[in-house]
């Protein structure tokens, strides 16, 4: 088996007898190029779940079955991962016969504040989705309990500061719908947080 790239050369040997004279043992020659794998994040999850899930999906595999780790968690051959906690996480893509050097990928399982206090202390003033502020297509519609629309933004933007019509809005929940690409379709998702006044 090659190890390395380059231009190799094939010499046949017969091992039996020889039948009939179409048989060709003839030398050859053959190239064996670099296989560095290219690897994708697949969620198999919804978004915003307490638990998220993903796998390890190839682009271009390479030559090797391949070893996973999370974080700083063990390697495993399985390439999928769940009950994944929110936040940032790494994965590194191991090859056990060291033909490739490890490489990592970076995702996001994603939340969002369940709260927030504009009470001007410089802590939680703004209420936005700060795991979505790198899609540019992401945007916020924050709703009262009467379900009219009270304030509109995008996630790539500082967000809602708790105020409605030039007022301070009372300390309440309030529904909102974030619009974003998710799995590379055009997802919706609603929920709720809270406005504390503290």
């Amino acid at each position: 088996m090659a190890t390395e790239i380059g231009t190799y050369r094939i010499e046949p040997q017969r091992i039996t007898t020889e039948v009939g004279s179409d048989c060709n043992y003839n030398p050859t020659e053959v190239n064996v190029l670099s296989t560095s794998p290219k690897a994708k994040i697949t969620y198999i999850s919804d978004a915003f779940t307490d638990k998220t899930a993903v796998r390890i999906d190839f682009i271009s595999y390479g030559l090797s079955n391949y070893l996973y780790k999370i974080d700083d968690n063990d390697f495993q051959g399985s390439n999928e991962f769940t009950d994944i906690e929110t936040g940032i996480h790494t994965i590194t893509i191991r090859d056990p016969n060291g033909f490739c050097p490890d490489f990592s990928l970076t995702f996001t399982a994603l939340s969002y504040p369940k709260y927030f206090s504009p009470n001007a202390d410089g802590v939680n003033d703004f209420w936005n989705i700060q795991d979505l502020k790198d899609d540019p297509s992401a945007l916020v519609q924050v709703y009262n309990r009467y379900g009219s629309i009270i304030a509109t933004f995008k996630t790539s933007e500082q967000g809602w500061n708790g105020y409605q019509h030039g007022k301070l809005s009372p300390e309440n929940s309030y529904w909102f719908k974030v619009s974003f690409t998710f799995k590379q379709q055009s997802t919706d998702f609603k929920s709720y947080f809270l406005l504390k006044r503290n």
